[in-house]
C-alpha cells in the first residue's frame, strides 16, 4: 500500500520547469505573429503571442513542438516550423 500522493498534471497545465533548466538551444520566430501555447497541440490555448525575430530558449520537445522560455521569463509551446536555430551560445 502506497502512502504518498500521486501527483498527475494535465499536459496543458504542467508547471514551469526549475530555476536550473537546460537549455537545449536558442531559437527565434520566424512567422509574424507566433502563438505561444499552453501545451504542444493546436487544441492548447494561445496564452501569448511573439512577433518575429522574438529569441527564446528551447527546454524542451514533443514532436513539431518546442517548450520555450522567453528572456522575459515567460513559458510555453510553439511550433517549431515557425522558428530558426539562432547562432552563438546557449545557455
Amino acid at each position: 500500500i502506497r502512502n504518498d500522493p500521486i501527483v498527475v498534471y494535465r499536459q496543458d497545465t504542467l508547471p514551469p520547469p526549475s530555476q536550473t533548466e537546460l537549455v537545449l538551444r536558442k531559437v527565434e520566430s520566424t512567422a509574424h505573429l507566433l502563438n505561444v501555447r499552453s501545451g504542444p497541440g493546436l487544441g492548447a490555448r494561445v496564452t501569448y503571442q511573439v512577433p518575429t525575430g522574438t529569441q527564446f530558449d528551447v527546454i524542451g520537445m514533443a514532436p513539431g513542438w518546442l517548450y520555450i522560455k522567453t528572456m522575459a521569463g515567460q513559458y510555453g509551446w510553439v511550433m517549431s516550423q515557425y522558428t530558426r536555430e539562432v547562432d552563438g551560445p546557449v545557455g
